[in-house]
């Protein structure tokens, strides 16, 4: 409206034609500064010049002309798009590096960001508004933007002076008559009082998209200017003023991604690589006859996935999927052709593309799509081929420059679906559900499942290695911990961005829909500064992610973003971000490969597998007959679904760290039993039953239920009815295995006996160290600091997305020192001398580690023998007497279950993996590789 005003009054007034006022506008920084400058101020010097006896209303002459031009141009002008504008937008279902591009400054996101710095300044950041339009638009404006209530928010324009006394004269109007109406051009006449206000170098800085008035203002005042264009959005310009972002780094999407498949490739899971391979020759052998093998990259980028899969990388390392068919002849020969469809909405990326594919041997068919000489915007799709090649059948790569949603008639269905740093930038029912829709819902041939593979999925957990502990800054402005900062990094990812950061919700959106998990693992991003140029470049690229996306979160909860960005550029920390490597097999609409768990369970298989720990750090696999176990009156036979490796006491069994006893006196199924080799051991299975005793009571409602067993590992299982539980209704059977684990968190808890305002201190973030992290990082309303402390970085970044407030190394906690309470789950008895020695005086120690057989030293002087520091033991087993009376071992249960549903420990699962990888999983535990293991019971390898 604006615009065509303005042209309107040029064309009006001066007969300018429209280009000719737009000149003005981009000479002069505004249309009405072109006019006074170069027409109206010349006609009053020639005036003046022929008037020497000053007969002539001079302050009228080109006053009165510009009160003209702002009236014409802003009354009445409709407002109602504004608001239109700030309607919900959904979010972004591209390749997650979309936050780079220069329209994403424009979106509604960076509205509510820039509303939420302008609503939270800090202590030290004043902001004002320069606009060369009149104040009562400005203000107009603003709140048509839902800017109104600004604190401390000063308007400089045209018509208004430059202090309080003067603005409100300036409502009067025979003041307004004497306004020379100066414009952000003339800056000193602009700015006024304020350039004397602030005489330091740097202390003001105008941000502004017109470089004719930065320049005029640069070479006026001492302003600092920074200049907001395509390649530079608003929101950066002010993250750049408040020092959060660094002015002389600039992302480049191709430089970005370039640097980014260097660290993916150094960080893909080998061993799920390795079952990708396994899994798609598999596929293919069982073909009845030869046809095309039709991949989809769901965001291509650069091609990353396409030069894996061909090439490989490091060789051995990760052996390509050509290389790997070629030695297997019998996959190999079901491939007629291969066709690649890489999507790729992105079309900034298609020039690199193109070389990269013709570095790879393709040819681009020029009929069938654009020349790469040409514009491709207005295209979606162009067409390569490469033929017959060491000894790879003919290959076609489709370089679609959309997003897959958008695509009506998709060809062929595809045997293998591919998303590299993609399956987090969706919330997964509706990753799954389109996905299904799109490929999945018209089978082709014989076609009975697909395999989707989605490595790098962000997890939701960043660090900085080694992380930091909250300090004060100079202003007495608290830098809050790595964990902190990196907790509202997470939140605005997930709230302002729509990523989801729990890749179990994945696993089970994928289940919904008749997949099943075959393989995962971890594949942690790890960004050394300086290291070589592409993980330099990545380096600060990450670090201009958390200026634009956490330092405003920190700023609105009264932190100092600055002061800890300042902070991480000094250190040169590395980064690390935790991801997992997902592989999937999922049927067609109407070809379910993979029977329901429930069906599966129904009916009983002639044998079954048990793990049994043979000896110290050996495990086996048996496979026994169904019918050797014969149901007393009492027993349920279950059919397992999955079950869960205890990190604790079941890694004490496998490594040989125990004494003589009962398995657990509480246990019936383990009643009993001695813990000497041969044993079977495990409390953490879910199933269905199958089978029951004579006399187990309600047998026709039990038969059928998914339970909860404190049994050991096996695929089908023989309990006492009391040893089990039925599963609420609403809880994964993966989050159901983690009951005995938060039943355990929980007793530790209550023996803490955690007060209101008291400082804590969890030693050890394995698995029962970080669901005691989750169960009191949903009291934070009554713990001001929860601080973590493990010698593995992973784990501390799981402890950050369990509620840790500052998850710390053991060589940095005693900055964070000292502790009301701390709890020691580490089974480390150096972990547990730091505790007591970290523990205020008359503070509490809780010691919920089990030593098993090892001698355990510590130091209890005469320091210690002075502090009236309480130690406490923690476990399980019982209820302790303090609460005797008014809990039970029921009531600790159900809050037990619901924990479960509150947290949702499977996304502690870093693998899961049949029970004959037993010996692998319980290997890979015990070396602090994962933190929570599943054995998948439904099938066998």
């Amino acid at each position: 409206q604006i615009v065509q005003r303005i042209h309107n009054f040029c064309f009006s007034r001066c007969n300018l034609t429209a280009a000719q006022a737009d000149q003005l506008h981009a000479k002069y920084g505004s249309s009405i500064e072109g006019i006074r400058s170069t027409i109206w101020e010349p006609q009053q010097a020639a005036a003046i010049a022929q008037d020497p006896n000053n007969t002539l209303p001079i302050s009228s002459m080109v006053v009165d002309k510009l009160r003209d031009f702002y009236e014409s141009v802003y009354t009445d002008l409709d407002v109602s798009d504004l608001l239109a504008q700030q309607g919900p937008r959904s979010p972004s279902t591209t390749t997650g590096y979309t936050m780079l591009s220069p329209e994403e400054a424009q979106s509604i996101k960076d509205l509510e960001i820039l509303r939420d710095i302008l609503n939270a300044p800090s202590p030290n950041v004043h902001f004002a508004l320069a606009s060369n339009s009149p104040r009562q638009h400005v203000e107009k404006i603003l709140h048509g933007l839902g800017l109104c209530n600004i604190p401390g928010l000063e308007l400089f324009t045209p018509d208004c002076g430059h202090n309080q006394q003067e603005r409100t004269k300036a409502m009067d109007e025979s003041i307004k008559n004497t306004n020379s109406f100066p414009t952000k051009l003339r800056a000193k006449a602009f700015f006024g009082a304020l350039l004397d206000q602030f005489s330091a170098a740097k202390e003001l800085c105008l941000i502004d998209d017109s470089s004719t008035v930065l320049q005029a203002v640069e070479t006026q005042t001492n302003m600092r200017t920074i200049q907001v264009s395509n390649k530079r959005s608003l929101l950066e310009a002010v993250g750049i003023a408040l020092g959060w972002l660094d002015p002389d780094f600039a992302v480049d999407d191709c430089q970005y991604l370039k640097s980014k498949n260097v660290v993916d490739f150094d960080s893909f899971h080998r061993d799920t690589w390795a079952s990708f391979l396994t899994e798609t020759a598999t596929m293919l052998q069982a073909r009845s006859r030869a046809e095309s093998l039709v991949v989809v990259d769901l965001g291509a980028g650069l091609l990353s996935m396409l030069r894996l899969m061909l090439g490989g990388h490091d060789h051995e390392d990760l052996p390509s999927l050509t290389s790997f068919l070629s030695q297997n002849m019998d996959a190999l020969s079901k491939i007629d052709n291969i066709v690649y469809h890489a999507y790729e909405p992105n079309i900034n990326l298609a020039p690199e593309c193109i070389k990269i594919l013709e570095s790879l041997g393709f040819v681009q068919d020029t009929e069938a799509g654009v020349d790469s000489s040409k514009d491709f915007g207005s295209s979606t799709e162009l067409l390569f081929y490469r033929q017959e090649q060491g000894g790879m059948p003919y290959m076609e790569v489709r370089l679609r420059l959309c997003d897959y949603t958008s695509m009506k008639d998709f060809g062929p269905s595809p045997d293998i679906i591919l998303g590299c740093c993609f399956a987090d930038l969706m919330e997964p029912n509706d990753l799954v559900q389109s996905t299904v829709q799109q490929f999945l819902a018209k089978p082709q041939h014989d076609q009975s499942y697909a395999l989707a593979y989605f490595p790098i999925t962000f997890c939701g957990t960043t660090q900085f290695l080694k992380p930091q502990p909250s300090t004060l800054s100079k202003a007495g402005v608290v830098i809050p911990s790595d964990a902190a900062a990196f907790a509202f990094y997470a939140k605005a990812l997930q709230d302002r961005h729509g990523h989801n950061l729990d890749s179990s919700k994945l696993v089970q959106a994928m289940r919904s829909y008749g997949g099943q998990l075959l393989s995962r693992g971890n594949s942690n991003w790890n960004i050394v500064p300086s290291n070589n140029d592409e993980e330099n470049y990545l380096w600060h690229a990450m670090m201009r992610f958390f200026g634009t996306t956490a330092a405003p979160e920190l700023q609105k909860a009264g932190f100092d973003a600055q002061g800890w960005l300042q902070r991480a550029r000094e250190n040169k920390p590395t980064i690390q971000a935790s991801n997992q490597d997902l592989l999937f097999r999922i049927p067609f609409v109407g070809r379910e490969i993979q029977r329901h768990v429930e069906a599966a369970s129904s009916s009983l298989s002639e044998t079954f597998e048990e793990i049994q720990f043979t000896a110290p750090n050996k495990v086996s696999t048996v496979e026994k007959q169904t019918r050797s176990q014969t149901l007393g009156d009492t027993e349920v036979r279950i059919a397992g679904v999955c079950s869960l490796i205890s990190s604790g006491t079941e890694l004490k069994v496998f490594k040989g760290l125990f004494e003589d006893v009962a398995l657990d006196v509480n246990i019936p199924s383990m009643e009993g039993e001695r813990m000497t080799y041969p044993l079977t051991y495990g409390y953490s299975l879910v199933g269905h039953v199958v089978e029951c005793g004579a006399a187990v009571a309600d047998k026709e409602n039990l038969i059928g239920k998914l339970v909860f067993a404190f049994a050991p590992h096996a695929s089908q299982v023989v309990v006492d009815q009391s040893a089990l539980q039925v599963v609420p209704d609403g809880v994964d059977p993966y989050d159901a295995i983690f009951l005995p684990s938060v039943e355990t968190a929980l007793s530790i808890v209550q023996d803490a006996h955690v007060r209101f305002g008291e400082r804590i201190a969890v030693f050890g973030q394995g698995l029962i160290g970080l669901l005691v992290t989750a169960i009191l990082g949903n009291m934070h309303s009554s713990i001001p600091t929860l601080t973590t402390v493990d010698s593995i970085p992973s784990r501390l970044a799981a402890s950050t997305a369990m509620g840790s407030s500052q998850a710390l190394l053991p060589d940095t906690v005693a900055q964070a020192a000292p502790f009301d309470v701390a709890i020691e789950v580490s089974g480390n008895s150096k972990a547990l001398q730091t505790a007591i020695d970290m523990t205020v005086n008359h503070g509490r120690i809780i010691i919920a580690s089990w030593y098993g057989n090892e001698n355990v030293d510590l130091k209890l002087g005469m320091e210690f023998h002075r502090s009236h520091k309480s130690m406490i033991v923690s476990q399980v087993s019982e209820i302790p007497p303090a609460l005797s009376g008014t809990w039970d071992k029921a009531r600790r249960f159900a809050l037990a279950w619901d924990l479960v549903k509150l947290i949702k420990p499977s996304k502690l699962l870093t693998k899961t993996a049949f029970v004959s990888q037993a010996q692998e999983m319980y290997t890979s535990l015990d070396n602090g590789d994962d933190i929570a293991v599943a054995f998948d019971l439904t099938a066998r390898e």
